[in-house]
């Protein structure tokens, strides 16, 4: 039982790191491919057209590109147009890849070939070709910018040379306006001057009209021609004061009107003026920021023009979080685990070794009596052999059925949350438990085959060639007696007493 229980141990400690790899690796596989993850991820500065798309698709490792990571599907032939879109991003899936284990030699030897490819006879060119067109572009652009602020230039000249013409005529107004001020100024001073001697004449009169009433009043006698007279010169005064004063009412009225617009067109000179001159401010200043921003895209556009764009970066899923962890933690197992565990298993092979040696030596009485009573050493030899072979290969077989279905389901299931990758299936390989299982059966069968040949069997024929010549004949006396009945007891004998051999 010592014996099958190391045996045990070493092979579950051989076969569990490469068992929890394998289906760690199925698992993750079965996860991207449900998920539809990408195997390369292309990114570029200067970004993909549909005609990188349609290069890509030509490919033969090249199943499908997608400048969308959720989508699977390549985009329509229909649909590809040179420099229909940029796309900063694009997603491939490698043919054939689906079909091999995620994390495994073959879909790393796929994904590096269909790299290299890529990098090889599709890149330079298309790099080559985008640059020459983007430079074309560029400096289209530039010249573009370089027109408009010429065009910029020419407005504000065209804008200066507006706002003077505006000052130039504005001052051309005023003269006018100061010129028609001064007229009526002028008109106003001659009716002043009318007025004045209109007064005088009025007050002449008024003197007359007066002279004629003193006249008349003095007379002792007032005739109606007196009368009559006096007052057609106070009808005359009356009528002549009342026109004279309607007419200068008019003539102040008419220039107080001419005077009040001219007023008024001054100002709304004064404010077209103003108004236009903060228009033209305005555009000048608009022209200016315009001429600025422009002056920032030449001198982004020259750079640009002037700095290496670089050449595609291609990613594989190692550059994704969950994909790089659960990688991470498949190294782990192969890359610490795998050594510790080969090196149990070389310590319980060294184990079984040495109990095997111990189980042969310690049945020495045993097997002294077996040669007594006339059994061949081949045949006990063969004993041993027998049952420490299998005893080591019946542990080693529940070791290997331990780690190749049992420490995969516990690891997955015990890390599935912090994983986030669902237990699919396992996915253990042959080779580790059937070559654990031959190495141990073998060297436990050969360990008991050579410690009973080399040691007991050459022990034991050393000490009858010591014995008394009495004593050797007797013994061979007895071992003819005992001849005679083995071959009715053989069986018996080995299954009776070989039950009782400690393994």
């Amino acid at each position: 039982m010592v014996l099958a229980l190391i045996a045990m141990i070493g092979a579950f400690a051989l076969v569990s790191p490469s068992a929890i790899s394998k289906t760690l690796e199925k698992c993750t596989d079965d996860k991207f491919d449900e998920d539809g993850m990408y195997d390369l991820k292309l990114s570029y500065s200067l970004g993909f057209t549909d005609t990188d798309i349609n290069a890509l698709q030509y490919a033969e490792c090249v199943e499908s590109v997608s400048p969308d990571p959720e989508d699977t599907s390549s985009v329509s032939q229909d649909n590809v147009i040179n420099a229909l879109s940029v796309y900063p991003e694009l997603y491939v899936h490698i043919a054939g890849a689906k079909e091999a284990v995620s994390m495994s030699d073959r879909y790393r030897r796929l994904i590096n070939d269909a790299r290299e490819y890529i990098e090889v006879n599709i890149e330079p060119s298309l790099s080559a070709a985008r640059e020459k067109a983007l430079s074309s572009d560029l400096r289209r652009e530039i010249n573009e910018l370089e027109d408009t602020i010429e065009e910029s230039d020419e407005k504000k000249s065209a804008l200066d040379e507006e706002l003077l013409t505006l000052e130039e005529d504005y001052e051309k107004a005023l003269e006018d306006f100061d010129s028609e001020q001064e007229s009526i100024n002028e008109a106003k001073s001659a009716i002043q001057a009318s007025e004045k001697n209109a007064q005088t004449s009025i007050e002449s009169g008024k003197k007359d009209l007066t002279s004629v009433l003193n006249e008349v009043y003095s007379k002792s006698v007032v005739t109606a021609s007196d009368l009559k007279r006096a007052q057609g010169l106070s009808n005359s005064v009356s009528s002549t004061e009342k026109i004279m004063h309607n007419n200068f009412a008019s003539q102040w009225a008419e220039l107080s009107s001419i005077e009040t617009q001219l007023h008024e067109d001054q100002v709304a000179l004064t404010e077209q003026k103003e108004e236009r001159e903060k228009e033209i401010a305005e555009e000048k200043a608009s022209l200016s920021q315009d001429k600025i921003e422009a002056d920032k895209k030449i001198k982004a556009l020259e750079a640009q023009l002037e700095t290496d764009t670089g050449r595609w970066i291609i990613e594989d899923r190692s550059s994704i979080p969950e994909y790089a962890s659960l990688s991470e933690a498949d190294k782990n197992l192969l890359v610490r685990f795998s050594p510790v565990g080969s090196l149990i298993f070389i310590l319980s092979l060294v184990t079984c070794i040495i109990i095997v040696i111990s189980i042969v030596t310690r049945n020495k009485p045993r097997i002294r009596s077996w040669q007594q009573r006339g059994l061949e050493n081949r045949i006990i030899a063969a004993l041993f052999v027998r049952r420490t072979g299998l005893a080591a290969a019946l542990g080693a077989v529940i070791g290997s059925l331990a780690g190749c279905i049992l420490s995969p389901v516990v690891y997955m299931y015990s890390y599935a949350d912090i994983m986030g990758i669902p237990f699919s299936g396992l996915g253990g390989e042959w080779l580790p438990p059937v070559l654990g299982t031959l190495i141990l059966s073998a060297a436990s069968a050969l360990t008991a085959f050579i410690t009973y040949n080399v040691r007991l069997s050459a022990k034991t024929l050393g000490e009858a060639k010591n014995k008394p010549p009495e004593e050797s004949l007797k013994l061979d006396q007895l071992q003819e007696s005992f001849i005679r009945a083995y071959t009715s007891e053989k069986k018996n004998l080995i299954s009776d007493e070989a039950d009782d051999l400690p393994v």
